[in-house]
């Protein structure tokens, strides 16, 4: 078995926490009486993120050396992520998932923020691929949107901030990045 076996099976496990956290919520948040679109359309994005980063992790067999910190580093990807469905689905259901999202919006949109820069750096450190790349454009967006979302609430930034989102991380789930550049 080889380093990256280990490390792959290591960021399965986190990651398949994160997928049966979010199951479980989305069996209560999507009930019609509850049901809130925006904190919705985040658990089935986040969903999607869990199952795009376990699939675009293959990306990183390519490293030949594996040290203490690059596993930490990929680690870190999964445990954000596992952070940010435990902040969109608590452990006991709320009485009301509008209320419950903006009280956790901004810690929702920071920690989504860091994910994408946790994306950005993995790349460039783990591929050795150069830090601005056409998509790294759209993933600097998305940062700046979250940041932006984050910092005043309407109802108007939410939707564009899920519309961003959405945009960027459905890019992601489609297409399969390579190091350099080409889509697989």
């Amino acid at each position: 078995m080889s380093l990256f076996e280990y490390v792959s099976v290591a960021v399965s496990i986190v990651l398949a926490f994160g997928v049966t956290h979010l199951l479980r919520g989305l069996m209560f948040a999507s009930k019609r009486e509850d049901r809130y679109w925006v904190h919705l359309s985040f658990v089935i994005l986040l969903l999607l993120m869990h199952f795009q980063l376990w699939w675009g992790f293959w990306d990183a067999s390519a490293v030949d050396k594996w040290t203490f910190f690059l596993f930490v580093l990929a680690l870190l990807g999964p445990v954000i992520l596992y952070m940010l469905a435990a902040i969109l689905v608590p452990a006991e259901k709320p009485t009301n998932w509008i209320t419950h999202f903006e009280e956790n919006r901004v810690r929702f949109y920071i920690g989504s923020a860091g994910y994408i820069a946790w994306a950005m750096t993995l790349r460039v450190v783990l591929l050795d691929a150069p830090l601005f790349q056409t998509y790294s454009w759209f993933q600097l967006a998305g940062v700046l949107v979250l940041l932006f979302a984050s910092y005043e609430p309407t109802k108007y930034k939410d939707r564009v901030t899920v519309f961003s989102v959405y945009a960027i991380a459905f890019s992601q789930a489609l297409y399969r990045l390579n190091a350099d550049g080409t889509i697989s």
